[in-house]
């Protein structure tokens, strides 16, 4: 099941998507309850991080993919982000995701606790290599979007390790 939705999650990464009025208000007050972000300081990010069953919350913020770990369990959170929907300066946005280096850090804000990462990772794939969303050992969050900018030809993917939590 969660590839499924993985598959339709990356592919929506690239699609332009109409929602109905429901979905639309749904989606607007997950954004305004439940306080979880997705905050990169060095390249300006400061998003929602949507829990939702649609890919459509990729149009509010950053979208945790169903099927994967959270923060607080550890494993693989996968969480996809638009880079082009919102361009800066706006916050909402995984634009500048291809400036981040390895060793790097960002943050999760996730059921009231920071849990800070550390970037080990960056490559790009294909959108059908599902592999990136697997289980791990580790307590990792990759971070998946677009690549290059403006087109939907490939995935870029950002894999941070937990250093701390609090």
């Amino acid at each position: 099941m969660w590839q499924f939705q993985a598959k339709r999650a990356i592919s929506a990464l690239g699609s332009d998507v109409l929602l109905s009025s429901d979905e639309r208000v749904d989606l607007e007050e997950k954004v305004e309850q439940e306080g979880s972000r997705l905050v990169i300081n060095k390249i300006g990010v400061n998003m929602p991080l949507i829990e939702s069953e649609s890919e459509n919350a990729l149009l509010y913020g950053a979208w945790r993919a169903p099927g994967t770990s959270t923060p607080d369990k550890g494993s693989n959170t996968a969480i996809f982000g638009h880079r082009y929907l919102n361009i800066p300066p706006s916050k909402n946005t995984l634009f500048r995701l291809n400036e981040v280096k390895v060793g790097d850090t960002f943050e999760v804000i996730w059921q009231d606790e920071t849990y800070t990462y550390k970037i080990t990772e960056k490559f790009v794939v294909e959108p059908n290599q599902m592999e990136v969303l697997d289980p791990t050992d580790k307590s990792v969050v990759t971070l998946i979007t677009c690549t290059p900018l403006f087109t939907t030809k490939q995935r870029l993917v950002v894999r941070g390790e937990l250093v701390s939590n609090n």
